[in-house]
């Protein structure tokens, strides 16, 4: 059977100056899925990753051991990248302010209060899928979507059947893969990405015909160990 399972990387280091990169406990759940896969005798015939280095450092934890040729690094493509969403949502923000001044105070709360960051997430991230605000140095949904898809048809297509294929990205590339399979509306799937944890398994069937979904934001490899610190989001 063909699969693909697509990771979301493991935890980035939210509220710091760099976001970039793995947080202590973010290794530590990549570590965590690497040896959940060696006991289980998981192997894949290619890893990809995206370029981030949030993406190509959970990957190079999990390398070689979940390689079936033994690879050190996991092949590469930006198709992979996660949308710009510091970026969209400074540029919303800064937009919505201009016709609402409350809107900048409510987001100097955002990284202090959960409830204000996820309402301010919502409403720049669908602004942003609809559109409103467009600004030439952001990538739209739509090319973000196009993006996506074209990197998931192309390793499908230059690997063919019967692989067993592993990919390392973010949530965005999960919604949009979830959507490829089950026909989303696109706000169904960017609703999809605030739910799914870090570190998260989901896996996907394909064939000629297109992907069939298996297994969805799966983090069985973290509540094994029985520390509710180790499921996160952000």
């Amino acid at each position: 059977m063909s699969t693909l399972h697509i990771v979301r990387h493991a935890q980035a280091s939210f509220r710091k100056d760099v976001y970039d990169q793995l947080s202590d406990l973010g290794v530590t759940q990549a570590e965590c899925l690497r040896d959940y896969w060696v006991r289980w005798g998981q192997k894949f015939d290619v890893i990809y990753s995206g370029a981030m280095k949030r993406q190509t450092d959970t990957a190079t934890i999990m390398m070689p051991e979940i390689s079936a040729i033994d690879e050190q690094d996991p092949t590469v493509m930006a198709e992979f990248d996660e949308h710009d969403t510091h970026a969209i949502i400074r540029h919303q923000i800064a937009a919505m302010s201009k016709d609402d001044p409350t809107i900048a105070e409510e987001a100097s709360q955002m990284y202090t209060d959960r409830k204000v960051l996820m309402r301010i997430l919502h409403m720049t991230m669908h602004n942003w899928q609809q559109g409103l605000h467009a600004s030439d140095d952001i990538e739209t949904w739509a090319a973000f979507k196009k993006r996506v898809e074209s990197g998931f048809r192309e390793i499908i297509d230059d690997n063919g059947p019967g692989k067993r294929l592993c990919v390392v990205t973010s949530g965005g590339p999960v919604a949009v893969a979830m959507q490829m399979a089950l026909g989303l509306t696109d706000e169904m799937a960017l609703d999809l990405t605030w739910n799914i944890r870090n570190a998260a398994v989901t896996v996907f069937g394909y064939d000629k015909d297109g992907m069939q979904l298996i297994r969805f934001n799966s983090v069985s490899h973290l509540e094994y160990h029985d520390e509710p610190n180790l499921l996160t989001y952000l």
